[in-house]
């Protein structure tokens, strides 16, 4: 299980960078221990 306390995130110098990071590694983890194919959910920028 991953967690983030609220508190530690207060008091990172870029919360909102590390929250974005937090978020998308627990994402990558929990896909690949599903074994999704993130290309095939992945969206292109600028579409």
């Amino acid at each position: 299980m991953a967690m983030l306390m609220y508190d530690d995130l207060r008091k990172m110098t870029s919360p909102k960078t590390a929250l974005l990071d937090f978020l998308e590694s627990t994402y990558h983890a929990g896909s690949r221990t599903a074994g999704w194919n993130e290309e095939a959910f992945a969206t292109k920028v600028g579409s």
